[in-house]
């Protein structure tokens, strides 16, 4: 059996020294608010509740509030982010010419939202 230690104050703990993230993000704020139409701008993630799950795994997605998931041809989009901090994390902006509406209509200048998430390697 194999024994960890758990706070849920960050004071009081159980026995083996170890702490663990709970990934309950909560973003607050996206920066820059203006992004290339070619993609690639890098973008800063403010918020709380961030957790450094490992490489590969942090995720950035772009939706629409109005209507629903964005997809990049006919996958979602789903862009690697890194931790920063619990407090920040970053990506880049994808291409404006690859973010479609399910009907597969272009979003054009519209606008678009950016959640984070962590997507374990071996569940994707």
């Amino acid at each position: 059996m194999l024994e960890v230690e758990i706070s849920l104050d960050g004071n009081d703990f159980t026995h083996n020294h170890q702490t663990y993230g709970f990934f309950d993000a909560y973003l607050l704020d996206v920066q820059p608010r203006l992004l290339s139409k070619n993609g690639g701008t890098p973008m800063k993630l403010s918020g709380f509740g961030f957790v450094n799950t490992g490489t590969e795994e942090l995720k950035s997605k772009f939706s629409t509030k109005g209507q629903g998931e964005l997809t990049c041809a006919t996958t979602p989009c789903i862009n690697d982010a890194t931790f920063e901090s619990k407090n920040i994390m970053r990506t880049k902006s994808v291409p404006q010419g690859l973010l479609f509406y399910s009907n597969h209509t272009n979003i054009g200048q519209d606008g678009f939202t950016v959640e984070v998430a962590v997507y374990n390697k071996t569940f994707t």
